[in-house]
């Protein structure tokens, strides 16, 4: 451990003090505000939002036939429902989703259920469908 011998501040009370976390172990103060009596913390952080909002939706003609979300567009999220006019259900998932109930893989959605997904481009969707012109709906963030 390092040598922590903490100096009282100028009116000669003690302060409180911790080690850095790397290689030097350096000794620092830690502060307190005294309005709020918060500690006070120096950091960075992103803001929340996002740059730009998008939807669409994407009808399967045909039964157990996969298809991509969207073409390249790239995103941080998408929230993908299954439209609430099919009579069947879809299943998201990657490349090799499958729809068939004996094997069905992915996420399956019945009529209005919806799931968010965390990808960086909806073109890593895939989507499948059990029975014809079943529509999924989505909504992106980027």
């Amino acid at each position: 451990m390092a040598d922590e011998a903490f100096k009282r501040d100028e009116n000669h009370v003690p302060v409180i003090g911790g080690v850095t976390d790397d290689s030097d172990l350096d000794t620092t103060q830690i502060r307190v505000d005294s309005v709020s009596k918060r500690l006070l913390v120096d950091a960075t952080a992103e803001s929340e939002g996002h740059g730009s909002l998008g939807d669409g939706f994407l009808t399967l003609a045909t039964a157990n036939a996969t298809a991509q979300l969207a073409s390249s567009t790239a995103c941080k999220r998408v929230f993908v429902s299954a439209h609430e006019k099919n009579r069947g259900v879809i299943s998201l998932g990657g490349a090799t989703v499958s729809g068939t109930l004996s094997t069905r893989t992915g996420i399956t959605l019945y009529p209005t259920q919806g799931a968010w997904l965390y990808v960086n481009n909806l073109n890593l969707v895939h989507v499948i469908a059990d029975t014809d012109n079943s529509t999924a709906q989505y909504y992106y963030e980027n």
